[in-house]
């Protein structure tokens, strides 16, 4: 499942104002992570890669954003391990993961 609703409404308490502003921040929040994800890979910066995909994995999980959660996972493993190649392989199924999201998130709020 790429977005768990229910984790969203039990952190939310059912409070749609919350909610809303919540993931909107998550959405914005996710397009300049993503940006600055793809530039620490251009220059190879396995360390910062490793700290931007935990706060991802973190921000993700938290409000229900699971797919995105698991990939940002994946790619803090392998830069955890130093595997750029690695990195370089799962960062784009990351960011297909969080264009995804992105549609769910915004189909729920303009269903509002």
């Amino acid at each position: 499942m790429p977005f768990d609703f229910e984790r969203l409404r039990a952190i939310s308490s059912n409070d749609v104002s919350f909610e809303n502003d919540l993931l909107s921040s998550y959405l914005n929040d996710m397009e300049l992570r993503c940006k600055k994800l793809s530039e620490l890979v251009a220059e190879q910066n396995l360390e910062s890669i490793q700290s931007m995909t935990h706060s991802i994995k973190g921000a993700s999980y938290s409000i229900g954003a699971t797919r995105v959660g698991d990939e940002a996972l994946g790619v803090e493993t392998f830069a955890k391990g130093k595997d750029l190649p690695g990195v370089r392989q799962r960062l784009p199924v990351l960011l297909s993961a969080v264009n995804e999201t992105k549609s769910i998130v915004k189909e729920f709020l303009f269903s509002r």
